[in-house]
């Protein structure tokens, strides 16, 4: 399954081994460079799952942080 992040501003993507129950998910994000830290953008956050459809999608907003 993939987790995927996708936005005007901001993307990113994770890919997650499936098991049972829930499961913690770091997603590494790339933000344009005309954000700056602090500032929120609007996102799809999406999973995928192996057979290439969507089985979740949910709007989010996302603010930058300083990189570290």
């Amino acid at each position: 399954m993939t987790v995927s992040l996708l936005g005007e501003l901001v993307r990113g993507n994770a890919a997650v081994r499936a098991g049972d129950g829930e499961t913690l998910v770091e997603l590494p994000m790339a933000f344009d460079e005309a954000v700056v830290p602090g500032q929120s953008v609007l996102a799809g956050l999406r999973l995928l799952g192996g057979d290439d459809e969507t089985p979740a999608e949910q709007p989010v907003s996302i603010a930058a942080v300083e990189p570290g």
